[in-house]
């Protein structure tokens, strides 16, 4: 049976300071790193102060893990200003630290606003639902999160530019901690984003291997992650194996929520 996306992102207080989850398979036998970095937000949302929100989260991948453990996450708190604190989550199974991660909290200030204008897309209720599974990935990884595609780019074998749009939302319900849909957003920010910085490289017979070497987050307003989110996603370079790329996840009426960016390796093996 394939857990919902609120049991994928929590994880077990075991003291004050120390957490520990389970993740899913991604690509050929790792942990999805998603999920590792989602449970990582988790573990420090947990060691924050209250009536404090994350705004941002800056997370490294060192090195693979395995689904057949778990994972270990030790948090420290860096900083704690009037109005800011900053945690830091180690990641580990055994000695083996896989990811670390550092978030940040802040009191929500008054202030002035102003933001980047949503794409223009068809609402989600219009878009196609098929998903295209990458060789070596998890099915199961997608099936907590509805998907839906604004065109037909996004699905096909074809190379094309590095831009595309996905529609997201949970499947399931996932209450009113705003630190759980937060969590949520992380997860579904790993499904779709590096898969842009593919678009170009397709090519028959030709196959690539890629993996995550760094994920940035930025959270912006408040949202709801069981509603739906469009997100924006383009890669801006692809060279020595590496490739980065940028979204930017919008509400159902144009609110923009986060900003993504993921530097991945892909290698290109025929």
């Amino acid at each position: 049976m394939v857990a919902a996306l609120p049991e994928l992102v929590q994880v077990v207080r075991l003291d004050d300071r120390t957490y520990v989850g389970r993740c899913l398979t991604g690509a050929t036998g790792r942990v999805f790193g998603g999920q590792v970095v989602a449970q990582a937000l988790r573990a420090a949302t947990l060691s924050a102060p209250r009536g404090r929100e994350v705004h941002s989260l800056h997370s490294r991948f060192l090195r693979p893990g395995t689904p057949d453990a778990d994972i270990t996450y030790a948090t420290t708190v860096l900083k704690a200003g009037r109005s800011l604190t900053t945690v830091r989550v180690d990641c580990l199974q055994g000695d083996r630290m896989i990811v670390t991660a550092t978030a940040s909290f802040h009191a929500c200030e008054p202030g002035t606003d102003y933001q980047a204008e949503a794409p223009a897309a068809p609402p989600p209720e219009l878009c196609s639902a098929v998903d295209m599974l990458l060789p070596g990935t998890n099915a199961e990884l997608r099936l907590p999160v509805e998907l839906r595609y604004p065109d037909e780019v996004s699905t096909s074998p074809d190379p094309a530019p590095p831009h595309h749009l996905t529609w997201l939302r949970s499947r399931a319900t996932l209450g009113d901690d705003a630190g759980v849909h937060a969590c949520a957003l992380t997860y579904f920010s790993d499904l779709t984003l590096t898969r842009t910085a593919h678009m170009p490289l397709r090519r028959p017979g030709v196959v690539r291997i890629g993996a995550s070497l760094d994920h940035a987050i930025w959270f912006h307003r408040p949202f709801r992650a069981d509603d739906w989110l469009l997100f924006d996603q383009h890669a801006s370079s692809y060279a020595g194996a590496r490739a980065l790329s940028h979204g930017r996840m919008f509400t159902a009426d144009g609110l923009l929520v986060a900003s993504v960016v993921q530097e991945a390796l892909i290698r290109m093996q025929s």
